[in-house]
């Protein structure tokens, strides 16, 4: 047997094939884009078709070949038995930490379940509503999740799919930015715009208490105002700006009383036709609540002094806020104007009142005088007549005293009545005032227990990276949703990366809150030993989320289509949109690690990156490029069904990443000059025209039989 030993090439080794050596110019120097050793491929923690538990799904991804793996729960957080990290005891645990120490494998992480746990905002989509105390066990299994991690892999990072909560897309942010100018523009469905709804949540509970469709119509005033639909005030000033009784300059377009003077939004009237001698009352749409919240933005700017562009995000009246605020607006102006009917009711009873306890006292004196003569008292009687049927009922007669006092008792009564009225009135209208400061966009209010939910666990995480001496740092953080709810975008995704990190960083440096209802109350994650540099590194450390390809490519669904453009003509736009909104995540560096994932079609998909649509293998290498290196993972699960391991080796393809002995290529029989190739190898078992390199199939021995040095053949 010859072994070839030229100084080029490694020698053989007796199991090999191909013996001869390529001239020295076919041999490959271009680098792979990702090495094999940091690609890997996401594990179920317990495999749903084969009920394999977390050890063995972990020891077949290894014998696959996978050097990096991230743990799946697919046991829903809601399973008392079954899965999840609180039954993994200690001998499962050491078994894991000797599995992947042995094999020198590296754990990304552990995904938390899509199943049961899609945010951190306490979004229930069950019932709809934003509840605090889920979002309480949602962050209890998270932090399970943290502390599993940093004891068996001894660090890496927890993702949670990212559904934050329902957003309308036609009018988000991202359709208002330099995107849509491109005409990169994206839409939910073609009537969006008007059939598609808004949520309203009270912040004390977090439950929804209003949903407004956008085609919605209400009856709603035109207020008055000092402008040409106002002709009595505008005939008498002709349109020019006026002082009014109180000395306030009125300009056109204002709102004013029904007697010309100025007035403040909540002061205002509803217009008066004077020739119809009616109220003004009309149908509003949403395009007059957007007017309606623009106003309100304009004058909370003027309160603070700063133009209307620098009033916070918190401070921003929208329009589904300012539809509620109309409405309930309303419906407290009714309950005071009840309530001060009420009250005068009781004014006018009491005077009554106090006119008849003191014409009983006239009457007492004058029947006290009369005495017992009963003829006296015949003529002081009076007719009692009961007036709706004094045609049908003879009347009594009776003492003044005894009607007065009978008087005095509804009176009574009266007073106590019209009390209780008003009061519930002015009570109803007080809840209404107080209502409508608790009145939140469920985008808003969710969005803000989203990012104290990452900015507190991120804080976890680095005080287990500590505390456990973890050797990498364990990072938690979200991984880029779906296009139909809040935190699917890109800009999203970057948008609650850096925001939870800057709430981590106020929490640490902050010796009181400074937002938020607890405003001013004593902060219990703040520690004086960290400097505002440090806790900028820390955040940036612990907080990292998880960039999925495929899930990015579902925004194809939703991108405009353009008369007369066909298909593959939309794609490539959408690519170029794909790449860009890569290189921004990339530049914000947010990403800890990424699932590559292709998919065949706008659709959600698992396929091995380079089998799809979308330039997954560009966008990586653009990561790489820019110094990234975190963990590429294969979730390319879906082609399993058409050959096992296709979810490395069709990943491991893609990213070009070489098989063999480095430096040396050989010659597969029937194969191009330059070495096996992944075809050669991932189709070599079966089908094949070449003899194989191994004993396989029916070929290979059995178990019962073996080598006396117990080596297998294969």
């Amino acid at each position: 047997m010859e072994f070839h030993t030229a100084p080029y090439t490694t020698p053989y080794t007796p199991m090999e094939r191909g013996y001869y050596e390529p001239p020295k110019d076919s041999v490959s120097i271009e680098e792979p884009i990702v090495s094999i050793s940091s690609i890997g491929q996401t594990v179920p923690e317990k495999d749903p078709r084969t009920g394999a538990h977390i050890i063995q799904t972990t020891q077949a991804a290894i014998r696959a070949g996978a050097s990096r793996i991230q743990w799946v729960q697919t046991t829903p957080s809601t399973n008392p038995i079954g899965g999840r990290v609180k039954s993994y005891g200690k001998d499962a645990r050491e078994a894991l930490r000797e599995l992947i120490k042995v094999n020198e494998v590296q754990v990304a992480g552990w995904e938390m379940p899509t199943s049961s746990i899609t945010n951190l905002s306490g979004y229930n989509p069950q019932s709809g509503n934003i509840s605090e105390e889920k979002r309480h066990e949602d962050m209890n299994e998270v932090r399970d999740a943290i502390r599993f991690v940093g004891e068996v892999s001894n660090g890496g990072g927890v993702d949670i799919w990212s559904q934050e909560f329902p957003r309308t897309m036609f009018d988000a942010p991202f359709n208002r930015s330099k995107e849509a100018a491109k005409g990169w523009t994206f839409k939910a469905y073609d009537l969006e715009n008007n059939m598609a709804v808004k949520h309203l949540v009270d912040d004390r509970s977090g439950r929804i208490i209003q949903e407004i469709r956008m085609n919605q119509e209400i009856n709603y005033p035109e207020w008055s105002r000092y402008n040409e639909k106002n002709k009595k005030v505008w005939e008498k000033y002709e349109g020019r700006p006026y002082h009014d009784e109180k000395g306030n300059l009125v300009k056109p377009h204002e709102y004013i009383d029904y007697e010309g003077n100025k007035v403040e939004r909540k002061e205002r009237v509803a217009l008066y036709d004077f020739d119809r001698h009616t109220l003004v009352i009309q149908k509003r749409t949403w395009k007059d609540f957007e007017d309606e919240a623009r106003e309100i933005n304009e004058e909370r700017a003027r309160k603070k002094g700063i133009p209307v562009h620098m009033l916070p995000e918190d401070d921003r009246a929208t329009p589904q806020e300012a539809f509620i605020f109309a409405s309930t607006e309303s419906q407290q102006a009714i309950a005071e104007a009840y309530g001060r009917e009420y009250q005068s009711n009781i004014e006018e009873a009491n005077r009554l009142l106090e006119k008849l306890k003191e014409a009983k006292k006239y009457y007492e004196q004058i029947e006290a005088s009369v005495g017992h003569d009963k003829e006296a008292l015949m003529r002081l009687k009076s007719e009692d007549k009961i007036k709706r049927y004094n045609e049908f009922i003879t009347p009594d007669f009776r003492l003044p005293t005894e009607i007065i006092e009978e008087e005095i008792r509804g009176t009574r009564d009266r007073v106590r009545f019209s009390r209780d009225m008003a009061m519930g009135q002015f009570q109803s209208a007080k809840d209404l005032e107080i209502q409508r400061q608790h009145i939140q966009t469920a985008e808003r209010y969710a969005k803000n227990r989203t990012v104290e939910s990452y900015a507190e666990l991120g804080i976890y995480a680095m005080q287990e990276s500590k505390a456990m001496k973890t050797e990498r740092p364990v990072h938690v953080g979200p991984e880029i949703g779906w296009p139909g709810a809040w935190g699917g975008h890109p800009e999203e995704f970057v948008d609650l990366v850096k925001t939870s990190r800057q709430k981590m960083i106020d929490l640490l440096t902050s010796p009181q809150i400074t937002d938020g209802k607890e405003k001013g109350k004593a902060n219990p994650y703040f520690d004086p030993g960290i400097s505002k540099k440090q806790a900028e590194e820390y955040a940036n450390t612990h907080i990292r989320g998880v960039w999925d390809a495929s899930h990015q490519g579902m925004w194809l669904n939703y991108f405009r289509r353009k008369p007369g453009e066909s298909e593959d003509e939309r794609l490539q736009e959408f690519n170029k949109w794909y790449l860009e909104q890569v290189n921004k995540i990339i530049q914000e560096d947010v990403v800890g690690d990424i699932q590559a994932v292709d998919s065949a079609s706008g659709a959600h998909g698992h396929l091995p990156a380079g089998q799809g649509i979308f330039p997954v293998v560009e966008a990586v290498k653009r990561f790489r490029e820019a110094g990234w290196d975190g963990s590429v993972l294969s979730e390319g699960h879906e082609e399993e069904q058409f050959g096992q391991s296709r979810i490395l080796i069709e990943t491991w393809k893609a990213f070009g990443a070489g098989i063999g002995t480095p430096g040396y290529h050989s010659v597969v029989p029937g194969g191009p000059m330059g070495g096996p190739t992944w075809g050669s190898v991932q189709h070599a078992y079966f089908g094949q025209a070449h003899t194989p390199y191994f004993v396989f199939g029916a070929y290979a021995p059995s178990n019962d039989w073996s080598l006396w040095s117990q080596v297998q053949l294969e």
